[in-house]
């Protein structure tokens, strides 16, 4: 903890903490007090101290993730205890308008899942990881691990859930619908190279045609540069491997994506039902991709992926 000494008349301690009163470390402090301005940051335990030769000032505190916050000190108040608002951040969608839009602004209704959201280790596939979104349905209870592809059809609020889905499912515009019959090919995408998911909830036809009756889904993938790999396994001998990598090239990104997973399944029929016809339920796919983006300054994005 620094400790600016600018006197002897008058010492401020205080306390940086959230609206839940829990500490905050390391939050920036700077009081300024006769013309001159003092600097230091909050310990371990959110405290801080200036010693004054005036008895009043003005504080001003800024934490990473917190909105700024300024505090008038006259010096009837020591300790002093300053509490932080989280930061609210603008989230801006696409899916609903086309454009970007602010979500304060945008008149249908819009769910957005963040990245982490989207890796919960309580899902393990993607459309298990939407279904964190009220009203989002899936045509069978069962996802895709089991579910034959044919039936992973996806709806929002009841509309016409059935095999040939009824909300478009896109990864940056492009369906992942199939083209002949609707259902959705969620093994395409690996979860770890989805920054954001955008979950219209109603009629999008409008701008999207009839595949998207019940809404439309927009994955958007990350443009950040980095290398990640995760691996996951468990009890049925199953594994689940992902990995991505990106490169900023001047003013083109690079990146690749790809997931293998398998496992040796599980009976889906009670122990005492089971006949010489059921097998475990198994399932195994593996996916790749590469992706060359070219940011368009204000008028968009171009991209080459396959």
């Amino acid at each position: 903890m620094a400790l600016c000494c600018i006197g002897h008349a008058a010492e401020l301690r205080g306390k940086i903490t959230d609206e839940t009163g829990a500490v905050i470390p390391r939050a920036h402090i700077e009081f300024t007090s006769g013309g001159q301005t003092y600097s230091t940051n909050s310990d371990a335990s959110g405290s801080f101290v200036f010693s004054s030769s005036s008895n009043q000032g003005t504080l001003q505190v800024s934490a990473s993730g917190f909105s700024p916050a300024t505090v008038q000190w006259n010096g009837s108040e020591s300790p002093l205890t300053i509490a932080l608002k989280p930061a609210v951040a603008d989230t801006v969608v696409v899916t609903a308008e086309r454009n970007s839009t602010s979500i304060e602004q945008t008149a249908a209704n819009v769910v957005v899942l963040t990245t982490s959201e989207i890796n919960s280790p309580a899902a393990l596939t993607l459309d298990d990881a939407l279904r964190q979104v009220p009203g989002f349905t899936l045509f069978r209870r069962s996802n895709s691990l089991t579910a034959n592809p044919t039936t992973q059809g996806a709806s929002a609020r009841g509309v016409g859930a059935s095999g040939a889905s009824r909300m478009l499912v896109m990864d940056d515009g492009v369906p992942l619908n199939d083209a002949f019959g609707g259902w959705v090919l969620w093994d395409r995408v690996p979860r770890i190279a989805i920054d954001r998911a955008e979950v219209l909830r109603g009629g999008g036809s409008s701008l999207y045609g009839s595949s998207a009756l019940g809404g439309v889904i927009e994955l958007a993938q990350k443009t950040d540069t980095l290398v990640a790999v995760e691996a996951k396994g468990d009890s049925l001998s199953g594994h689940d491997v992902q990995g991505r990598i990106s490169r900023q090239l001047g003013e083109w990104v690079l990146s690749a994506n790809g997931e293998n997973f398998g496992n040796d399944g599980f009976f889906v029929v009670a122990a005492q039902n089971r006949g010489a016809v059921d097998t475990p339920a198994t399932l195994a796919f593996s996916n790749g991709s590469v992706r060359a983006q070219h940011e368009l300054g204000d008028t968009g994005t171009m991209f080459l992926s396959g």
